[in-house]
Protein backbone atom coordinates (compact mmCIF):
# COMPACT_ATOMS: atom_id res chain seq x y z
CA UNK A 1 0.00 0.00 0.00
CA UNK A 2 1.31 3.44 -0.94
CA UNK A 3 2.13 5.85 1.87
CA UNK A 4 2.07 9.63 1.99
CA UNK A 5 4.20 11.15 4.73
CA UNK A 6 3.95 7.93 6.73
CA UNK A 7 0.15 7.56 6.38
CA UNK A 8 -1.59 5.16 4.01
CA UNK A 9 -3.75 6.74 1.33
CA UNK A 10 -6.73 4.80 2.68
CA UNK A 11 -6.34 6.32 6.13
CA UNK A 12 -6.21 9.82 4.67
CA UNK A 13 -8.84 9.67 1.95
CA UNK A 14 -11.42 7.21 3.22
CA UNK A 15 -12.75 8.03 6.66
CA UNK A 16 -15.54 5.99 8.18
CA UNK A 17 -18.72 7.48 9.57
CA UNK A 18 -18.01 5.85 12.92
CA UNK A 19 -14.73 7.74 13.29
CA UNK A 20 -16.50 10.94 12.25
CA UNK A 21 -19.06 10.39 15.03
CA UNK A 22 -16.34 9.71 17.61
CA UNK A 23 -14.45 12.87 16.64
CA UNK A 24 -17.50 15.12 16.70
CA UNK A 25 -17.77 14.66 20.48
CA UNK A 26 -14.24 15.92 21.01
CA UNK A 27 -13.59 18.46 18.27
CA UNK A 28 -15.63 21.28 16.75
CA UNK A 29 -15.40 23.23 13.50
CA UNK A 30 -14.17 26.17 15.60
CA UNK A 31 -11.29 24.03 16.87
CA UNK A 32 -10.31 22.95 13.37
CA UNK A 33 -10.63 26.47 11.97
CA UNK A 34 -8.52 28.01 14.74
CA UNK A 35 -5.89 25.33 14.28
CA UNK A 36 -5.72 25.87 10.49
CA UNK A 37 -5.34 29.63 11.00
CA UNK A 38 -2.66 29.09 13.65
CA UNK A 39 -0.63 26.61 11.59
CA UNK A 40 -0.71 28.79 8.46
CA UNK A 41 -0.39 32.04 10.45
CA UNK A 42 -3.39 33.60 8.75
CA UNK A 43 -6.05 35.91 10.16
CA UNK A 44 -9.40 34.12 10.55
CA UNK A 45 -11.32 36.95 8.87
CA UNK A 46 -9.10 36.66 5.78
CA UNK A 47 -9.53 32.89 5.56
CA UNK A 48 -13.32 33.34 5.74
CA UNK A 49 -13.26 36.15 3.18
CA UNK A 50 -13.93 35.83 -0.54
CA UNK A 51 -10.27 36.48 -1.33
CA UNK A 52 -8.98 34.06 -3.98
CA UNK A 53 -5.29 34.32 -3.05
CA UNK A 54 -3.80 30.84 -2.89
CA UNK A 55 -2.83 31.09 0.78
CA UNK A 56 -6.43 31.81 1.85
CA UNK A 57 -8.01 29.47 -0.66
CA UNK A 58 -5.88 26.51 0.41
CA UNK A 59 -6.54 27.28 4.08
CA UNK A 60 -10.27 27.07 3.33
CA UNK A 61 -9.70 23.84 1.39
CA UNK A 62 -7.82 22.24 4.28
CA UNK A 63 -10.43 23.40 6.80
CA UNK A 64 -13.37 22.18 4.69
CA UNK A 65 -11.77 18.82 3.95
CA UNK A 66 -10.75 18.12 7.54
CA UNK A 67 -14.06 19.33 9.00
CA UNK A 68 -16.18 17.25 6.66
CA UNK A 69 -13.99 14.16 7.03
CA UNK A 70 -13.59 14.22 10.79
CA UNK A 71 -16.91 15.60 12.04
CA UNK A 72 -20.55 14.68 11.62
CA UNK A 73 -21.44 17.84 9.74
CA UNK A 74 -23.11 18.47 6.43
CA UNK A 75 -21.55 20.24 3.49
CA UNK A 76 -24.03 23.06 4.12
CA UNK A 77 -22.82 23.46 7.72
CA UNK A 78 -19.21 23.70 6.55
CA UNK A 79 -20.25 26.18 3.85
CA UNK A 80 -22.17 28.32 6.35
CA UNK A 81 -19.19 28.36 8.68
CA UNK A 82 -17.17 29.90 5.86
CA UNK A 83 -19.52 32.89 5.60
CA UNK A 84 -22.22 31.37 3.48
CA UNK A 85 -20.26 29.62 0.78
CA UNK A 86 -22.42 27.21 -1.20
CA UNK A 87 -22.42 23.51 -0.27
CA UNK A 88 -21.42 22.67 -3.85
CA UNK A 89 -18.28 24.76 -3.38
CA UNK A 90 -17.35 22.58 -0.40
CA UNK A 91 -18.15 19.40 -2.34
CA UNK A 92 -15.96 20.55 -5.22
CA UNK A 93 -13.08 21.57 -2.96
CA UNK A 94 -13.23 18.23 -1.11
CA UNK A 95 -13.02 16.34 -4.39
CA UNK A 96 -10.01 18.43 -5.41
CA UNK A 97 -8.25 17.91 -2.09
CA UNK A 98 -8.87 14.17 -2.17
CA UNK A 99 -7.36 13.96 -5.67
CA UNK A 100 -4.44 16.25 -4.81
CA UNK A 101 -3.56 14.10 -1.80
CA UNK A 102 -3.75 10.96 -3.90
CA UNK A 103 -1.62 12.50 -6.69
CA UNK A 104 0.73 14.25 -4.24
CA UNK A 105 0.10 17.55 -6.04
CA UNK A 106 3.21 19.63 -5.17
CA UNK A 107 1.49 23.01 -4.82
CA UNK A 108 -1.17 21.65 -2.47
CA UNK A 109 1.32 19.51 -0.55
CA UNK A 110 3.06 22.72 0.53
CA UNK A 111 -0.07 23.28 2.64
CA UNK A 112 -1.14 19.73 3.43
CA UNK A 113 2.24 18.53 4.71
CA UNK A 114 2.61 21.24 7.40
CA UNK A 115 -1.00 20.77 8.48
CA UNK A 116 -0.72 17.00 8.90
CA UNK A 117 2.53 17.31 10.83
CA UNK A 118 1.58 20.20 13.11
CA UNK A 119 -2.10 19.47 13.67
CA UNK A 120 -3.02 18.02 17.05
CA UNK A 121 -6.52 17.27 15.72
CA UNK A 122 -5.33 15.41 12.61
CA UNK A 123 -2.69 13.43 14.54
CA UNK A 124 -5.28 12.36 17.12
CA UNK A 125 -7.58 11.21 14.33
CA UNK A 126 -4.90 9.27 12.39
CA UNK A 127 -3.61 7.59 15.55
CA UNK A 128 -7.01 6.07 16.43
Amino acid sequence: MENIFGYSIDSIVFISNENRKNNSDEVSMDDIFQEVCRIFEEKPEMVKSCCRKRKYLFCRYVFAYVSYRLLVVSLKEVANYLNGKDHTTILSSNKKVKQWIKDKEPVFMEYWYPYTHQSRIWKNYINR
